[in-house]
């Protein structure tokens, strides 16, 4: 559900009616996302550092998933 509105979101934010791709990348461990589009940093630059903010696993859990979608 919360994918469904983040899509939507994107859908409304984009003025041509080309297709795009939404970048996604999920924690494996407790599902949470780190959506590109939404963030002000892109999944690849955080630093290695960086941990998941619900349950704390490392960026090396992460796994991406690239949703074409049609405008």
């Amino acid at each position: 559900m919360l994918l469904k509105r983040i899509l939507k979101k994107k859908s409304e934010r984009i003025k041509d009616h080309g297709d795009f791709v939404v970048t996604i990348h999920r924690c494996k461990r407790c599902n949470y996302l780190y959506v590109d589009e939404e963030q002000k940093i892109p999944f690849e630059e955080v630093g290695d550092e960086w941990k998941c903010p619900k349950c704390r696993s490392s960026k090396k859990i992460f796994v991406e998933k690239e949703i074409p979608q049609k405008n």
